[in-house]
């Protein structure tokens, strides 16, 4: 087998927009327009800056040739997988609250992250779990941090089309926190440095 090639990273948008220039696209900026609040729109196209990046570097590319693709697969809208144009590589993106993540990856890949801030002032969705995993939750002195630890490894299947989002909480992810894989996946944590959020990321390929 060959070397795996991957990339992941997590940064504040404010970082990632003051660190350009790299552009964004006229239907980028269109979609981050539409966004009501400003910091929807600063987080939507940070996102974006920060998986150009990323794939330029992976592959070379210059930042500001990098384009993407998104069109779903049930509705045909202009949300869903990214897909890298013109290029053999695949890239993820996730935001929440100021915080930004991407992942390119020779295989299909995806990313989830979930800043911690509003966990920490509202009462958890613990519908979304399934049992053995609020069994485990019950156990853990940090419940927002260990909610989000479950919650994006949940959105990680979501996102590779593994599972929809009504079908969460009849699947237990807890087995990964043990390098073990759900669904066939390996759920793998990605450190978030400094940041008090959680992510997590998995590929079709090799981990």
């Amino acid at each position: 087998m060959g070397p795996v090639h991957r990339h992941a990273l997590i940064a504040t948008s404010v970082d990632v927009l003051a660190a350009g220039p790299v552009a964004t696209t006229p239907e980028e900026r269109a979609r981050a327009d539409r966004l009501h609040r400003p910091e929807d729109r600063r987080d939507y196209l940070a996102s974006r800056v920060l998986a150009r990046a990323l794939v330029a570097h992976h592959t070379g590319a210059e930042p500001d040739d990098v384009r993407f693709s998104q069109t779903c697969a049930r509705c045909a809208g202009p949300h869903g997988r990214p897909v890298v144009v013109g290029l053999d590589v695949h890239v993820a993106w996730s935001h929440s609250a100021g915080l930004v993540a991407a992942i390119v990856d020779d295989d299909p890949c995806a990313v989830d992250l979930e800043s911690l801030a509003a966990l920490r002032t509202g009462a958890l969705p613990l519908g979304a779990l399934a049992a053995g995993e609020r069994v485990w939750l019950d156990d853990q002195a940090d419940r927002p941090r260990a909610f989000a630890e479950l919650w994006v490894r949940k959105e990680v299947l979501v996102k590779l089309g593994d599972l929809t989002l009504d079908q969460t909480a009849g699947v237990d992810v807890t087995p990964s926190f043990s390098g073990r894989p759900v669904r066939g996946r390996y759920l793998v944590a990605l450190d978030p440095g400094p940041h008090d959020a959680v992510a997590a990321w998995s590929t079709t390929g090799r981990v």
